[in-house]
């Protein structure tokens, strides 16, 4: 594996690469920590809570029905969608579907009281779009990630690592 894409290229992790993940991943902590030092910090700002919000942990029983949903309906569409064997289509239709979960989970996470579960289920779907995103990009086929529409590897460009952000909408 290491000789032909890297570490693990677009390949599973499995056994020892598992035990080479957490080593890479710890490795990598220690460095971004190294790294944060040396920036300069800013405040944290103040949580502003309307007046029936609370932050906790606890869900309502509505917004429990609702994250709950959403969290199953993203892990559903990445599994059958954004898949390893992929195609233009349903990575378009999973793009799709995600934005209105997101939209959603957007306007549940500004009327709701703060929690952990709410905050986690914005992070996926932020974390499923991108993915997507960055899949529908991927014009070739490589490692276990296979695209229909794109079926061989590309090896005339430079391989070279993906970067992909997030700006926030100004709305």
């Amino acid at each position: 594996e290491v000789a032909s894409s890297g570490v693990h290229g677009a390949n599973r992790l499995a056994s020892n690469s598992l035990l080479e993940a957490v080593v890479f991943s710890y490795r990598a902590a220690k460095s971004a920590c190294s790294e944060l030092k040396n920036l300069p910090q800013k405040p944290i700002p103040k949580l502003h809570l309307k007046n029936h919000q609370k932050a906790s942990g606890q869900y309502d029983e509505e917004e429990w029905v609702l994250v709950s949903h959403d969290l199953f309906q993203i892990r559903k569409l990445m599994w059958d969608y954004v898949g390893i064997v992929r195609s233009n289509l349903r990575l378009e239709r999973a793009r799709r579907r995600v934005d209105l979960v997101r939209r959603e989970v957007d306007d549940l996470y500004q009327r709701s009281p703060m929690n952990i579960g709410l905050i986690e289920l914005r992070n996926i779907a932020l974390v499923a779009s991108l993915i997507i995103r960055s899949a529908i990009r991927r014009k070739e086929s490589r490692g276990l990630h296979h695209t229909t529409d794109y079926p061989e590897r590309n090896d005339s460009r430079k391989p070279k690592n993906t970067l992909i952000f997030h700006r926030r909408s100004s709305k």
